[in-house]
């Protein structure tokens, strides 16, 4: 068992010299020390960067991807370390992977953003109009079974759900489906850009779903 924590003691204490060695040849600009220092310290920065990405962003963000982001990051601005201690470097350098994971998930955002808008514009310029046209517009099971019970009574129930919107989003919902306005001329009538009337659709829509399941389970 000695003998065995004397190994293990050499071993930690090559480890740390050859870190020591690579700091100092990366403070005189050694790019090659850095690439090496990097892969040393890649996996445990990376493990800091999932649990700040939390579960649902670890589905859609690769911190793989981050990484290799913020070692290109790096290596444009080698001369900004200042450090001379491993704790110094992985401090910096999780600082910069840090920057890229904001970066890269605000990119993710906004290309779903986009995404969803794309969506909502596409389904409201397609849909009909009237009442099928609005129902298009919801999501599935927004109706529920006790407002199926005839068109009328559903037509009635739906009136009376725009009739409780705000009148911005009352307003937005009677010109496309019951003027039947498109997109563009709607935005043209409001003042708005398309994109900004195919979001406000969106969330009138939202709440209809809303007040409607109130009623399908009243």
């Amino acid at each position: 068992m000695p003998h065995g924590e004397s190994e293990m003691s050499r071993g930690s204490r090559s480890a740390r010299d050859k870190v020591e060695t690579l700091l100092q040849r990366f403070a005189q600009g050694d790019k090659e020390a850095f690439a090496e220092l990097f892969q040393i310290y890649r996996e445990q920065i990376k493990d800091r960067l999932e649990l700040r990405l939390g579960a649902e962003l670890r589905r859609k963000v690769d911190a793989s991807d981050i990484m290799q982001e913020a070692y290109l990051s790096a290596t444009r601005h080698l001369g900004e370390f200042r450090g001379d201690t491993p704790e110094s470097f992985i401090q910096w350098l999780t600082v910069i992977a840090s920057r890229r994971m904001t970066d890269v998930c605000r990119r993710y955002l906004a290309y779903e953003k986009r995404d969803i808008r794309r969506e909502v514009n596409e389904t409201a310029d397609e849909a009909g109009e009237g009442l099928e046209g609005l129902l298009a517009l919801l999501p599935d099971g927004t109706v529920g079974p006790a407002v199926r019970v005839s068109i009328e009574e559903l037509r009635r129930n739906v009136r009376a759900a725009i009739e409780q919107l705000p009148e911005h989003y009352r307003m937005v919902i009677e010109l496309r489906y019951f003027e039947g306005l498109k997109l563009d001329e709607i935005a043209r009538r409001l003042g708005k850009t398309k994109g900004a009337v195919a979001m406000l659709l969106s969330r009138a829509a939202e709440k209809l779903r809303t007040i409607l399941g109130e009623v399908s389970v009243a």
